[in-house]
């Protein structure tokens, strides 16, 4: 559904559909991507993203090859957060062989 408004109301519109929003960047993606259908298009290979971080994202690593590899073991992710998460997971398992060494 198209849906051609300006929110002036801000707390109204997110009670009157029931979401939560963080701020209003959030809001304005949200109204951009569902409800007017925005895309942001891929210049190279035409792939369609609902959002320009999508988009940004896309293009490092399919076009331009940018991957981000964990400091432990070396495995490569697309996405800097995965890898953070892995890091993490490896912090996580490192103290807990510690901590049953020391028993």
């Amino acid at each position: 559904m198209l849906v051609e408004f300006q929110v002036r109301d801000v707390q109204r519109f997110i009670q009157l559909y029931d979401q939560t929003f963080s701020n209003k960047r959030n809001l304005k993606i949200h109204i951009d991507t569902l409800h007017k259908g925005v895309k942001h298009t891929c210049d190279i290979c035409g792939k369609k993203f609902s959002q320009k971080h999508y988009l940004k994202i896309h293009i490092d690593s399919v076009h331009n090859g940018v991957t981000h590899a964990c400091d432990v073991c070396g495995k490569k992710f697309v996405n800097k957060k995965k890898d953070l998460k892995l890091s993490a997971r490896h912090a996580q398992l490192t103290i807990a062989s510690r901590s049953r060494a020391d028993r």
